[in-house]
């Protein structure tokens, strides 16, 4: 899996070389970073939902328990 900003830097590495003319993939995995040098910051969906709760302090309870319900039924 990619981030977002891994994707977007594809994306634009993709973009250039349709522009001049050369295969999409050429020169893509050169210029990227090794994924196995970075250290993974992304938070798990509980860490994101538990932050969003934190922050959201004016929603309706029957809110809360509608989301915590969801939340608990993802794998």
């Amino acid at each position: 899996m990619i981030t977002l900003t891994e994707a977007r830097e594809k994306a634009s590495i993709m973009m250039a070389n349709i522009k001049k003319g050369i295969h999409v993939y050429d020169g893509l995995h050169e210029n990227l970073e090794d994924p196995k040098d970075k250290t993974n910051n992304v938070p798990t969906l509980q860490e994101a939902y538990d932050y969003f709760k934190s922050t959201k302090t004016g929603l309706a309870e029957g809110t809360i328990t509608t989301y915590d319900r969801r939340i608990s039924c993802l794998p």
